[in-house]
């Protein structure tokens, strides 16, 4: 069973699958994206970190170099993202799939978020599809307006839920319910 949540930015597709994972209380693997403060040096004020699903429970840690050499997607700021160049190829590829592998039988699989940048990405791309492909429960968020995500979309085993103001305080219950349907 392969949920993705959509909608506006800030609409609260992370808190419900946040409040979903925690019902639930299976273990994690998969991805999560945090954003943290960026180092004075950098070029924008804030940082992007690709960390285990697992992570999805706790607080963002603090900006070091030695978590950027592996995790930094990008710095973000008011206006264009500067995408460090290659990342999803290299260690976001491995940072998915390491967890898939080393994940329990039991474990939940989190994508948060599939967005715009990985479009350059066909190895992480393809780690993605082995993601969905997989037997184990997975609840992910996906960024809207992105035209490669039809490869996602129309796939038989996904369904997108879009999340609204009306309905977004009673996902993570409605989410929890299905995936507790699951094996």
């Amino acid at each position: 069973m392969n949920l993705l949540l959509t909608g506006p930015r800030g609409i609260g597709k992370t808190t419900a699958l946040q409040s979903a994972a925690a019902r639930l209380a299976r273990p994690l693997c998969g991805y999560v994206t945090r954003f943290i403060q960026a180092p004075e040096s950098s070029p924008q004020p804030k940082a992007l970190l690709m960390l285990d699903g697992s992570c999805l429970m706790k607080e963002p840690p603090a900006f070091s170099a030695s978590l950027a050499r592996g995790h930094l997607v990008g710095y973000f700021g008011g206006g264009s993202p500067n995408p460090v160049p290659d990342f999803f190829d290299r260690a976001g590829t491995e940072i998915l799939s390491g967890s898939l592998r080393n994940a329990p039988e039991d474990a939940m699989i989190i994508l948060d978020e599939i967005g715009y940048l990985e479009e350059g990405s066909p190895a992480f791309r393809r780690a993605l599809m082995d993601a969905l492909s997989d037997p184990r429960p997975l609840l992910g968020v996906l960024r809207e307006g992105v035209a490669w995500h039809r490869e996602i979309t129309e796939r038989s085993d996904v369904q997108v839920i879009c999340v609204t103001e009306k309905n977004r305080d009673d996902l993570p219950r409605l989410l929890s319910d299905a995936l507790l349907r699951h094996p």
